[in-house]
């Protein structure tokens, strides 16, 4: 249970902070994991696409996959344009980019500037896992 009160603490620190966060979940000590977003995005003709990229590494012993979510506000009554991605990562001990491309969003194209990322990272032994958000600027 003291892990489960640790990641509540953890997530709402992240939360309260506003700046870019990492959150590592019940991760054994000798797991080595680490992920990171680019603060940079491009954009795709017309806003028809984002692609994020950044920097995984993450432990030999397993394999692992990546889910991926961009939010930006659309300034349409309040709401936000989203999408959903997933990528495979390769796990193996070193750093790896990582690129994956994210679809229209649901209220329309992206625009150029500000947006929310976040990536969570799931290994194959269901303990190791990061979330990592942060602001990015689609270009």
């Amino acid at each position: 249970m003291k892990v489960f009160k640790n990641l509540a603490i953890k997530i709402a620190t992240a939360v309260t902070t506003g700046v870019a966060s990492v959150v590592l979940i019940a991760a054994p000590a000798s797991a080595a994991a680490s992920l990171s977003i680019d603060p940079t995005a491009a954009r795709g003709v017309g806003g028809a696409s984002v692609t994020l990229t950044g920097t995984v590494t993450c432990d030999s012993n397993y394999t692992g996959v990546m889910l991926l979510s961009l939010n930006q506000a659309s300034g349409f009554n309040g709401n936000s344009n989203v999408a959903f991605g997933t990528t495979a990562v390769v796990c193996d001990g070193a750093p790896h980019a990582w690129s994956s491309t994210l679809p229209i969003g649901h209220l329309g194209p992206w625009q150029p500037g500000s947006a929310w990322a976040m990536a969570q990272l799931q290994t194959t032994d269901l303990i190791t896992a990061l979330i990592v958000s942060r602001s990015v600027t689609l270009q």
